[in-house]
């Protein structure tokens, strides 16, 4: 069976739907044929879409998934479409190019079925004088003392840490799950029993290019290592630390200024200890047609490629918004939903996302 899809879009009159609010795209996005197409097997089935006419639209959206940047379009009218995103990558990078870091061949996403990092109050250096932890993670609690993180994105994750003395204290730092670290770097210290204490940034193969220390919310230091004098309290140090290569993390620790080990050290050992899936520029296949309804994520997709022949810029939107075009050949697996009917799926397109 064959399906075919004439989508009206970018005619002379014609206008583009992007963004989840559904702006048009202005001059000068006008073109006298079609930009906009799919073509493709599922199964024994073809398919072919093409942005033409009878009120199909290509929609180009973009939204954050735990935190992460996911840019998609839809090619169809709610009834039969193909939708296809690739997700951010190299998130940790301030000021870095999403369309200069996008692979020519990309990674389908998978969802994971074992935890992508363990978070245990086992695996800290002073789990003896540690009673209970508390994790919240985006400020909801999931559990006590151990808990798995199943999901990839962007995180901040709290440890309410109550010790073998009563005392409490709460630790909060970004972690990033299921993506990769363009840099490696933990917060270690060193405190003498007059209260002078040494923080540095144990560094990874990326040189630290500065770090800012703060105490207690306050900016205390410039220098690579931290010398200074606290009272017998608990503090909060944090150190936004700047790498060579443009990854730029803040990480913080507690520190007992009584010298009794009631300190929780920052989550990079976590970080640096997770799974090796890694979800930078992975891209996402979802199928309506037929009635049906089919995902890449729940299929088995380890050695599925997407093909990314070509990366362009196309225009900007009325707000202003870049809109590039991406042209994929995609041949990987897609799960029917609700049943275990996994089909082979190919498909060549032209597809747009906007980047915010």
């Amino acid at each position: 069976m064959k399906t075919r899809i004439i989508i009206l879009l970018f005619l002379a009159s014609n206008l583009l739907v992007t963004s989840c609010k559904k702006e048009v795209v202005g001059d000068p996005l006008i073109e006298t044929v079609p930009i906009f197409r799919a073509d493709g097997i599922i199964g024994g089935d073809s398919f072919s879409m093409i942005a033409g006419n009878d009120n199909f639209f290509m929609h180009t959206m973009s939204e954050k998934i735990n935190g992460v940047d996911f840019f998609f379009g839809t090619l169809g009218n709610g009834v039969t479409e193909l939708k296809m995103g690739i997700y951010d990558g190299k998130i940790d990078v301030t000021n870095g190019s999403f369309t200069q870091g996008i692979p020519e061949f990309a990674t389908v996403a998978m969802n994971s079925y074992l935890p992508l990092v363990f978070l245990s109050k086992d695996l800290f250096p002073n789990k003896m004088l540690i009673d209970e932890i508390k994790w919240y993670v985006d400020g909801e609690l999931k559990g006590i003392n151990s808990i798995p993180m199943n999901d990839p994105g962007k995180f901040n994750v709290c440890a309410a840490v109550t010790f073998i003395d009563s005392s409490s204290e709460t630790l909060c730092n970004e972690m990033i799950v299921g993506f990769s670290k363009n840099a490696i770097g933990q917060i270690r210290h060193l405190l003498t029993s007059n209260g002078h204490l040494q923080t540095w940034v144990e560094e990874g193969v990326v040189p630290l290019e500065s770090v800012r220390w703060f105490i207690d919310g306050v900016l205390v230091s410039d220098a690579i290592t931290l010398e200074q004098t606290i009272t017998e309290e608990s503090h909060l140090v944090t150190a936004e630390i700047s790498f060579t290569n443009g990854v730029k993390r803040t990480k913080s620790i507690v520190v007992d200024g009584t010298n009794n080990g009631y300190f929780i050290d920052d989550f990079s050992f976590f970080e640096n200890n997770s799974s090796s899936v890694n979800w930078d520029f992975n891209t996402t296949i979802s199928l309506k047609i037929n009635g049906k309804q089919y995902y890449s994520k729940t299929a088995p997709n380890e050695s599925s490629t997407v093909h990314i022949t070509d990366v362009a810029y196309f225009g900007k939107n009325s707000e202003g918004k870049t809109v590039f075009k991406i042209s994929a050949v995609v041949s990987c697996s897609l799960k029917e939903e609700g049943t275990n009917n996994v089909l082979p799926f190919s498909c060549s397109t032209v597809f747009g996302v906007e980047i915010d």
